[in-house]
């Protein structure tokens, strides 16, 4: 759910439509107006890691774990 998030919010910032409703496009361009391309994009990234990891059993810890630690170092 997080990852589609992403991947939306990268699409109104990038100005692709890609069948979004006009109301959504609308929200998805504001709040992807508080992030770079970058910053997304490296979200995105560390979201799919954290799946990997999460799905091949190569981390010793929990999901919510993990995304606690995402978000601590990625909003400081």
């Amino acid at each position: 759910m997080l990852s589609r998030q992403l991947t939306n919010l990268l699409l109104a910032q990038s100005g692709s439509h890609a069948k979004l409703a006009p109301w959504q496009l609308t929200k998805l361009r504001a709040q992807s107006a508080r992030w770079s391309e970058a910053q997304l994009i490296h979200f995105h990234d560390e979201l799919v890691r954290i799946d990997y990891q999460t799905k091949s059993g190569t981390t010793k810890l929990d999901l919510t774990t993990q995304l606690d630690i995402l978000l601590v170092n990625l909003l400081g």
